[in-house]
């Protein structure tokens, strides 16, 4: 299964399904409204791949993206271009259910210190913090 993160403009969605946090080599924070879409279609052999990588090239300049990510198998994938793909192959998934949170934002904190990234879903259980890593 292919899970593609798709970011959303800032301020035309109330409820975002998840939020992607990552600072870049200087420190910066950035962050994205995401929604998540699973690509049901095959991706495996030459026609499908082609056809998945124009499908990733269309979000990318609809949404005026740099990149996209998406996670197939496990993996996670950070697309720019069909000839530039970064491979994240160590997967963490940490559930968390605060009440508070301000215990929160410590833990996303030391995610992004340690990880420099973080994706943040809200669940009715709580939190689910998804932190992909090379």
């Amino acid at each position: 299964m292919t899970k593609i993160y798709i970011p959303l403009p800032k301020g035309k969605y109330s409820k975002p399904e998840a939020r992607g946090l990552w600072l870049n080599d200087k420190g910066k924070l950035y962050y994205d409204y995401i929604k998540l879409h699973t690509y049901k279609m095959s991706i495996e052999g030459i026609y499908y791949k082609n056809l998945f990588n124009t499908y990733l090239d269309n979000l990318r300049i609809n949404y005026k993206q740099e990149a996209i990510f998406y996670t197939c198998d496990n993996i996670g994938y950070v697309y720019y271009n069909k000839n530039n793909i970064d491979i994240l192959p160590k997967y963490s998934i940490i559930n968390i259910t605060f009440n508070k949170r301000h215990l929160l934002r410590g833990f996303i904190k030391a995610a992004l210190k340690l990880y420099k990234g973080v994706t943040v879903t809200i669940t009715k259980a709580g939190y689910t913090l998804e932190i992909w890593y090379k």
